[in-house]
């Protein structure tokens, strides 16, 4: 060791340590400077309310078909060919067709046809029938002149026109006694709505369901869209009779006739159904896929997935997702063979 090497007198180190304390702290005091500003949105000044953050929350769904495309529920099932027709239909109200609305909601939704009930599931009709079941249950519309004026306000329009009818899911008729759909005891029977049902197995109802679908390709009428063309299927099955039900030359006739009678207009008919009948362990009635694929141009799904048609063996030449279609507003989307 030198021993000629002098020590650092006490006050000496005393000093350098006060002075290291002091860079050591003006260090710490220039880093957190200009971090300290954010804090104010947590801990707002005495005095003042908080900052208030905003969270960006999701869009609401809309619940109108006329807006944007990608905004309809529309879903159409299959690429049309090169000399097949997309057609985007509208729900419209009879009321808007003859007050001349219905084409300007066609055109808002981009829609280039429309739909209209026009045989009802309580039995009334929109327009006159000259069936005489028709005038026996009182189930005609307004004079014999609304008819003329349905056939003008659809040629104005120049779109494409869909009558729906609602064929043995009828109050009025199925509320006659000799018409009606009946219980184990012989009362009348309905369904879970209180709707009564016209009986499958009476030709004269039959006969009258395939002259309303004729009257109104007389109308102007481009497709009939068939819906309940069977015995019930909604309601306490258990209380019916049960013959008519599952009675498959019974079902057979009946669309043949009703075939048979819209062919000679030229007018497609079309059928509305649950994928569900087709997909159950015990059918529900006595249709089957091969009067589906035999006696309709195309099938409007009202529930149920695509894909329980196509493995039940029904055509999807041209079926389509029905949507609310049949709901003013509400719109669906198809292809015409």
């Amino acid at each position: 060791m030198d021993s000629n090497k002098t020590r650092p007198s006490g006050t000496s180190l005393l000093l350098q340590a006060a002075a290291a304390f002091l860079i050591l702290a003006l260090g710490i005091v220039l880093y957190f400077k200009p971090h300290a500003s954010t804090s104010n949105i947590d801990a707002p000044a005495p005095g003042k309310p908080p900052v208030e953050q905003t969270v960006p929350q999701p869009p609401k769904p809309s619940d109108t078909y006329d807006t944007a495309d990608d905004t309809a529920p529309v879903v159409e099932i299959l690429p049309a060919a090169d000399d097949a027709q997309v057609i985007k239909a509208i729900g419209v109200t009879v009321a808007q067709l003859l007050d001349g609305s219905a084409a300007g909601l066609a055109q808002e939704a981009g829609a280039n046809a429309i739909i209209l009930d026009m045989k009802r599931d309580d039995g009334k009709l929109e327009w006159h029938s000259q069936e005489a079941a028709a005038r026996n249950v009182g189930a005609n519309s307004g004079a014999q002149s609304i008819n003329a004026r349905i056939t003008a306000a659809l040629e104005e329009t120049g779109l494409y026109a869909i009558a729906r009818v609602s064929a043995f899911r009828d109050h009025l008729i199925g509320f006659d006694k000799g018409c009606t759909v009946e219980t184990l005891d012989g009362a009348m029977w309905a369904d879970n709505d209180g709707i009564h049902w016209s009986s499958l197995s009476n030709h004269v109802i039959r006969t009258y369901i395939a002259s309303c679908a004729v009257e109104l390709t007389a109308l102007g009428f481009d497709e009939i869209v068939m819906e309940h063309v069977t015995s019930p299927t909604c309601g306490d099955l258990a209380l019916l009779t049960g013959g008519e039900r599952f009675d498959a030359q019974l079902q057979m006739d009946f669309l043949a006739e009703l075939q048979a009678a819209v062919s000679r207009t030229g007018a497609k008919l079309s059928l509305v159904m649950d994928a569900e009948t087709f997909v159950r362990a015990e059918p529900l009635t006595a249709l089957t896929a091969p009067m589906v694929n035999e006696y309709f141009d195309r099938v409007w799904l009202s529930e149920g997935d695509v894909s329980a048609l196509e493995g039940a063996g029904i055509s999807l030449g041209g079926a389509v997702t029905l949507t609310d279609a049949l709901l003013p507003g509400g719109t669906s989307q198809a292809v015409l063979p």
